[in-house]
Formats: structure tokens, sequence, C-alpha cells
């Protein structure tokens, strides 16, 4: 059975819910959760039929398909196939092109103990492929080291490790996978949700947030479980979470 629901930012309305399923593919932009939360469906369930769809050329069909995954294995010298899409963090971190602590600068020398070969290198993990795919680029991870040793969750994307690394101000390899986890079990756009807690961070660092305006959680750079608790009072409205969800 393959099952697709919204979490309870969808529920709430959040203008930046995402449909998540199959443990850990998500539909993430234009706020699809919220639509599907305010026609009050709450996910769509599909069990496996008994037929089968036609091909009219089994062989070719077969012949182009392998050829299709080599070439999506050798793509920019095999960096996708190797490393998945985590594979590029360092290399925007090395071209300045990297978002750090809400694009107040581009220097983030600690990218190499975030990025896909370290936390590969460091982390318990096995495959997790999508659904009759070869390339196998993602993974699911056992963090063994650090405050959240022993968590376990789906391998960050690259778009997980900016919005839960440098644009936050993070350096610990172990809260990326936690946070990312969390906010696919939220429901919630990762991409979004770091520029919208990178910006109330920024505001914090500057005095045009204070802690009460934030329900007493202090939002410094780096504090991973100020940003979960901000991640929870989103995707449920509360609080400053209800300002927060509007994007």
């Amino acid at each position: 059975m393959s099952v697709f629901g919204i979490g309870p930012a969808g529920e709430h309305l959040v203008r930046f819910a995402v449909v998540a399923g199959d443990k850990g593919h998500v539909c993430s932009k234009n706020g699809c959760g919220a639509v599907m939360g305010a026609k009050r469906l709450k996910a769509v369930a599909v069990t496996r039929g008994r037929h089968t769809v036609a091909v009219y050329d089994k062989d070719r069909l077969r012949e182009k398909a392998k050829a299709l995954l080599q070439d999506a294995k050798e793509a920019k010298n095999g960096q996708l196939y190797k490393w998945g899409t985590g594979g590029s963090f360092s290399i925007h971190a090395l071209a300045g092109s990297l978002p750090v602590r809400n694009y107040t600068t581009n220097l983030f020398p600690d990218h190499e103990k975030l990025n896909a070969a370290y936390i590969r290198a460091h982390f318990e993990h096995r495959d997790k492929a999508c659904w009759a795919c070869g390339l196998v680029h993602t993974k699911y991870m056992k963090v063994t080291e650090g405050p959240y040793t022993g968590y376990e969750g789906e391998e960050p994307e690259y778009e997980c490790m900016a919005a839960w690394g440098p644009v936050i101000g993070n350096t610990d390899p172990g809260a990326l996978v936690m946070l990312t986890d969390v906010t696919d079990r939220l429901g919630l756009d990762v991409n979004e949700a770091g520029w919208v807690i990178g910006w109330a961070m920024e505001c914090y660092a500057k005095d045009l947030l204070t802690r009460q305006d934030l329900d007493g959680v202090e939002l410094g750079w780096g504090n991973v479980e100020a940003v979960k608790t901000l991640l929870e009072k989103i995707s449920r409205r509360e609080g400053v979470g209800n300002l927060l969800a509007e994007g």
C-alpha cells in the first residue's frame, strides 16, 4: 500500500504545507498540503492492483531504461550516484553560493562536517531506493555521534542540509538528520521552513524579535532545539507559529 498524507501542517493550513508519503517522498511546493487540508482530505491510500500496464515493446523499454540509468550514474562524474544531492554541499560552500545565517554571509568553514561524504562515513546507513529505481541515491541514517546519537531518519538532501545547517548557523550533522525528519513528519516544506526560521533568527539577533515575541523561545544562531520547537508551533499555528505559518 502507498499512503500520502498532510500531517498537522496541512491540517492547520500552513502556507507551505506538503503532501508526504512512502517514508520520505514529498510533494513540497506551492502549499499542496494546505490545499488538501482545506478540502478536509487527510490522506490518500492506494493498494497494489492486480492488473499490469501493457507495454508495446518490453525489450526496447528495458534497453532504454538501462541506458538512462547508466547515463544517470555517469552524470557529473558520477557525483549523484555516489553521494546523492548532498554531494554538492561543499561545492556550493567553496563557490561562495551556500546560504549562511539567512544570507548575511557566504562563509561557512564547517562545510566538510555536514556534507554527504562525512555523514555517510560517520553514521550508520542503508539504501532506501525509490520504487523500481536503480540509482539508489537516498539512504536511511542512524546518527552515531553527538547529542542526537541513536536518532534515525532519512538522509538529508542538499536543500535539507542547507536549511538546517548554514541557514540557521548549525554545525552538528546529527541535528541535520533530526530536523529533516521532524520537518517531514510535520508536513512542512524544508525550503520555506528554513527561510522563515532563518529570517526569524536574524530578527532575533538584531532585537527586532524578542524572546517574548517568540513565546519564550531563545532563538540564537545554531539553537536546533529552539528550531524544533518553532517547527512544531508553526505546524499547529500555536502562538508565534500562527504568524510564521504564513511564510
